[in-house]
């Protein structure tokens, strides 16, 4: 046509500017022979110091400086980048200050294999209040263990034989001589709490105490009030919190903790169920390469943060990138975030490596965002990009807007399809001034997608500026 031209060389056709001359580039090193499958990197740690990281499909990683000064990497991590293919294709990289991260998109991220300590079976038995003449009973697998009547009060000296670590005493030199202190039994007393275990089978307990059972509580495996619980125990026992409709919160476990294991009392801290999977296997996760002080650098894994409440089937699962390998890294709303398959999973606030509650008593704003793609159809969500106040998400077909209220959290986000446009999974979309720029491609041709904030009506939009058989000027069309 005759606006097009045939050949440009050092100028740009720009719609607002006409013809202008192409930016200088200055050249300012060679990095010697570098594999054209390499993957590469800028680190834009400040004005000063400014690096190129490279990585090869064999998995070799180097770092120069703008000067092509070569650094000393130890590479500690190399086993998470076996199996790649084609470095330049099968990497994604992030830098967060001295920290870039590095993402294999072939490696499949797991859970870890380290689980919370197992406790025994046990229980503590509570002496809330003592009554005279009442008889207080302990039964253990359908048979009394452990008894004890207190006098009626006819003398002032009773006074003394219903308080309630008197009569846990009694009850305890009860248990003592009807054999439950002896193996795999054991039996103890913290002030007017009672502590029984087994080492070996499961048990059955029951308490009566002649007061409607509101002078002594048992706990075993699960009760149902946190205020059920005594303030005395043995440091480490563990019991869940079973809840009641108006509680409004999902089971969880506390675990009792002191200073010491004397006759002191102490404080009951949420807790995961024991035997519960607790992190992340960080040899499949993203590593880093770590900048350090002496101005090397050291490629290894990162240290991801354990699941510090619930379990890991119901209450606390793991984020769904586990057993999905992860297409992309993005940091947003101070929030460390991956996409995989058609999820977006955004780190606890300010905790990059942790993605797992800290509570189950509540739903704070600040726990981690585990979220998918509704559509009509499978989008494998391949690049996400941070633009202004909301987060760009981009699958081959679809284009997504990630946000939430003014506070970004689990209970305000939210995903909506913006656009319906081919998105090339392999070159990622990139921000410049205050647009966004994404490629699609056929067998004739490539376009290039700008997606802009339509100030005055406050939408985004976007202008296809790379289809020969288009007009620019005619196909900007706005998205509300």
């Amino acid at each position: 046509l005759p606006s097009q031209a045939e050949l440009s060389e050092n100028y740009m056709p720009s719609i607002v500017d006409g013809l202008i001359k192409r930016p200088r580039t200055d050249h300012n090193a060679n990095l010697g022979s570098i594999p054209t499958d390499a993957f590469t990197h800028i680190i834009l740690r400040d004005e000063v110091e400014k690096y190129v990281a490279v990585i090869t499909t064999a998995g070799a990683v180097r770092v120069f400086d703008m000067a092509g000064v070569e650094k000393t990497v130890t590479n500690s991590g190399a086993s998470y980048l076996s199996g790649l293919t084609s470095a330049k294709d099968e990497l994604t990289a992030l830098t967060i200050a001295d920290h870039t991260f590095i993402v294999n998109k072939k490696k499949v991220a797991a859970a870890g294999s380290t689980t919370a300590a197992t406790r025994p079976f046990e229980a503590l038995i509570n002496v809330q209040a003592g009554n005279y003449a009442k008889t207080y009973r302990i039964t253990i697998n359908g048979t009394v263990a452990a008894d004890f009547t207190t006098p009626d009060g006819s003398t002032a000296s009773h006074g003394t034989q219903i308080a309630t670590d008197y009569i846990a005493d009694q009850l305890l030199t009860d248990l003592i001589a009807n054999g439950y202190n002896t193996s795999p039994w054991a039996v103890g007393r913290y002030h007017s709490a009672i502590y029984i275990r087994n080492t070996s089978t499961d048990f059955t307990l029951g308490v009566e105490d002649g007061y409607a059972g509101r002078a002594m509580k048992d706990c075993k495996g699960k009760v149902q009030k946190f205020s059920d619980l005594p303030l005395f125990g043995p440091d480490g026992v563990v019991f869940e919190i079973s809840g009641t409709e108006d509680t409004g919160f999902d089971n969880y476990w506390v675990r009792f903790e002191k200073a010491n294991n004397a006759n002191t009392s102490g404080v009951w801290k949420e807790t995961t169920k024991p035997g519960s999977i607790l992190g992340l296997n960080a040899a499949t996760m993203p590593h880093i390469l770590r900048r350090n002080v002496d101005g090397t650098f050291t490629f290894l894994p990162w240290t991801w943060g354990d699941r510090k409440c619930g379990d890991d089937v119901d209450t606390v699962p793991n984020p769904s990138f586990v057993g999905q390998t992860i297409a992309d890294i993005f940091f947003h709303r101070n929030r460390l975030g991956l996409l995989t398959s058609e999820n977006t999973v955004m780190s606890e606030a300010g905790v990059f490596g942790n993605f797992f509650r800290t509570t189950l008593t509540a739903l704070l704003d600040t726990d981690p965002i585990d979220v998918a793609a509704s559509h009509t159809k499978v989008s494998l969500l391949n690049h996400a990009v941070p633009y202004q106040d909301v987060l760009l998400l981009f699958s081959d077909k679809t284009q997504f807007r990630l946000a939430g209220n003014e506070l970004l959290t689990p209970k305000t986000v939210n995903i909506r399809p913006l656009t319906e446009l081919s998105n090339t999974p392999t070159v990622k979309p990139v921000v410049a001034a205050s647009s966004v720029y994404f490629a699609s491609e056929n067998d004739e041709w490539c376009n290039l997608y700008e997606y802009f904030i339509d100030k005055p009506a406050a939408r985004i939009g976007f202008m296809s500026t790379a289809n020969p058989d288009l007009d620019p000027q005619r196909t900007e069309i706005l998205y509300k």
